[in-house]
């Protein structure tokens, strides 16, 4: 089935499995439950693999498919 990309927007909350792509002069930033923030660079494909519940202990990862991202500890 074919994947419907959408332009993301503030506030905006990701899912597991949720694929990120920034173009050649796009950056976004993603906060983590107010705990760091991960800034995802030009032409990067991010995929997520597992988010932190809002309230209580877990894990965030992410693969990154193609590009650069680098990660702040201070929240967005």
């Amino acid at each position: 089935s074919a994947h419907k990309w959408i332009d993301a927007s503030e506030g905006m909350i990701l899912s597991k499995n949720d694929v990120i792509k920034t173009g050649a002069s796009g950056e976004i930033d993603l906060g983590v439950a107010g705990k760091f923030s991960v800034r995802v660079k030009s032409n990067t494909t991010l995929k997520t693999l597992a988010m932190l519940p809002r309230f209580r202990n877990g894990e965030v990862s992410y693969e990154v498919a193609k590009g650069e991202v680098s990660v702040s500890p201070q929240p967005v």
